[in-house]
């Protein structure tokens, strides 16, 4: 676990270096997050009772438009996502299907002409693993979704972050 923490935050840290020596330049943030990243990866793994209350996702909502998934920033989204199923109490009520979530994103970075801006939202979701997990057959797929968040499944409220 911690290995790979360290070879994940190791990674990331390149990832920066190499964007210092590019027009997009050294972001302290960016490594910030990196960091953040890894140790709480290492903590979920570590305690594994914490991953029955909470979930790091990304979102990726892909247009016919996209080349280049891999650095395609304007359509992705980072967040956590508190489950209810992991709250014994709310475990047998319809409640266990909410999900409260925390995430970020940027837009406006890829042209010149944009309007850059980073946005910190807050939302409330559907527990769809929870779904898939307890009322279907699908369980790889609802452990695929512990890690990736379908788009249009909360409701959200954003706040901006430059002014």
């Amino acid at each position: 676990m911690l290995y790979g923490a360290i070879s994940g935050f190791a990674l990331t840290t390149f990832s920066e270096i190499g964007d210092s020596i590019s027009s997009h330049g050294f972001s302290l943030q960016d490594w910030e997050m990196d960091f953040t990243g890894a140790v709480a990866a290492y903590l979920l793994l570590r305690y594994p009772t914490s991953q029955e209350l909470i979930d790091i996702r990304a979102q990726y909502l892909p247009t016919p438009a996209t080349d280049d998934l891999l650095t395609d920033y304007e359509r992705i989204k980072f967040l956590v996502a508190f489950k209810l199923s992991g709250i014994e109490q709310l475990n047998t009520s319809l409640a266990r299907y909410l999900e409260f979530h925390i995430g970020y994103y940027a837009r406006g970075y890829e042209t010149e002409a944009a309007h850059p801006s980073r946005k910190v939202y807050a939302a409330v979701g559907i527990n769809l693993s929870e779904i898939l997990r307890t009322k279907t057959s699908w369980k790889k797929t609802a452990i695929a979704l512990n890690y990736f968040q379908l788009p249009f499944t909360y409701i959200d409220n954003k706040y901006k972050l430059n002014r």
